[in-house]
Parts: C-alpha cells; sequence; structure tokens
C-alpha cells in the first residue's frame, strides 16, 4: 500500500506491506489549554495505520467531528477476517 503526501515543496511517499498493517486507530489531539483555566479548544483527530514498524498517519491534518473515527471503523472492517 503506498500513502502519498503532496506540499508546496512536492511530494514524498511511503509504502506499507499490508501483511504490516495491524489495523487503524484514531489519534487525538486536544490542541490548546487557555492560561489559568481549564477551557480547552475542541478535539481534533486523525487515522492512522498501527503498522510493525509504528504509526503512519493517513492523513495530513486533523480535523473535528467523526470523520477519523468513521476512516478507522471502514479499514478496520476491511482489515477483517470476513466470515463466510
Amino acid at each position: 500500500m503506498a500513502i502519498s503526501a503532496a506540499s508546496l515543496l512536492g511530494t514524498s511517499g511511503q509504502t506499507v506491506a499490508l501483511a504490516d498493517i495491524k489495523g487503524v486507530k484514531v489519534k487525538t489531539v486536544t490542541p490548546y489549554f487557555s492560561p489559568g483555566t481549564d477551557r480547552r479548544t475542541s478535539v481534533i483527530r486523525r487515522p492512522v495505520l498501527q503498522t510493525s514498524q509504528g504509526h503512519v498517519p493517513l492523513t495530513q491534518v486533523y480535523s473535528g467531528g467523526r470523520g477519523a473515527m468513521h476512516v478507522a471503523q471502514a479499514l478496520n472492517a476491511l482489515l477483517s477476517p470476513q466470515e463466510e
């Protein structure tokens, strides 16, 4: 499986063998804490592949909402063994 990233400086890529993929998780970040309070900005997420070499981000950016969770659920369903 090839994962590519594009930027103003060009493209880069990484190849991951399907046999190395253990699953897909969601990485969650709370990017900012207001000084002197417990207030936080929204939680943002992105899907990452779990491989035998570590985590590989599937997107360059984090986003709010449930999109990353839907991607992880769909890919995990594709990767799981199918019963006949």
